[in-house]
């Protein structure tokens, strides 16, 4: 049970219900994506090397375990690559 505030009022949703909704929800988005196996590579390596540092790092920090990740797994990658705004 999980209880949620609308407008001061608590309102008891059972877990199961919100789980099984999002778990219905992922499946639809997974059937969605363009580049799932890419997609999937690339967030686990995200999750990785934010798992493996834990909080209260600077962004440089993330992006340079995130580097490490993606070479790890032989996704190419350009860091910091400069782009054009016109």
């Amino acid at each position: 049970m999980i209880s949620i505030l609308f407008n001061g009022k608590v309102a008891n949703k059972p877990t199961t219900n919100i789980v099984f909704k999002q778990e219905k929800k992922n499946r639809e988005c997974e059937d969605k994506l363009i580049f799932k196996d890419e997609v999937y590579q690339i967030v686990g390596a995200a999750m990785e090397g934010s798992n493996n540092l834990g909080c209260g790092f600077l962004e440089a920090v993330y992006q340079e375990a995130l580097e490490i990740e993606f070479h790890n797994g032989n996704i190419p990658f350009e860091a910091q690559k400069r782009i054009a705004i016109t």
